[in-house]
C-alpha cells in the first residue's frame, strides 16, 4: 500500500459516517472507501471517481490530497480540515444538505468574480484552489 492510499484510508476511516441521514447513504460511503481503499492504481479510481455524476467535487478533493501527500513525503495524515472537506463533498455528491458553515466551497468563486453556473464556478474555485 502506498503512502497516499494509508493517508486515504486513514482520512476516509476518520470521517464520521454516523452523521449521515439513511443506512444507504452509509453503505454508500463504506462503498466508496473500500473501493479506493483497495485499488490497484488509486490514481485512476479517483479519476473514475470524478466522472460518476455529482462526484466530481468528492474526486477532485481526494485528488489533491493524494497529490499533496505525494509532494511531500513526511505528511503522513490529513488534517481535520481535509475531514470536513472531504465529509462536507461526499454529503454535497449523494444530495444531503450542507449547511454554509460546513461548505468549504462558497456559493461564489472567489475574486468577485461573476458566478456562472454552480458546477462550473465549484469546479473553477477547487482547481484555483487546488493550483
Amino acid at each position: 500500500m502506498t503512502q497516499a492510499q494509508e493517508v486515504v484510508q486513514s482520512l476516509l476511516s476518520n470521517v464520521p459516517v454516523d452523521e449521515l441521514s439513511t443506512e444507504e447513504q452509509r453503505a454508500a460511503f463504506e462503498e466508496v472507501r473500500e473501493r479506493l481503499v483497495s485499488a490497484a492504481d488509486l490514481s485512476a479510481e479517483l479519476r473514475s471517481l470524478y466522472r460518476v455524476k455529482n462526484f466530481s467535487d468528492f474526486a477532485l478533493c481526494l485528488m489533491w490530497i493524494v497529490e499533496r501527500v505525494e509532494r511531500n513525503p513526511l505528511s503522513v495524515s490529513a488534517s481535520p480540515e481535509d475531514e470536513t472537506l472531504v465529509f462536507s463533498t461526499f454529503r454535497r455528491a449523494i444530495g444531503e444538505g450542507v449547511s454554509e458553515a460546513e461548505s468549504a466551497v462558497p456559493a461564489e468563486p472567489a475574486g468577485g468574480a461573476e458566478p456562472g453556473s454552480g458546477e462550473a464556478a465549484n469546479f473553477s474555485y477547487l482547481v484555483d484552489q487546488f493550483a
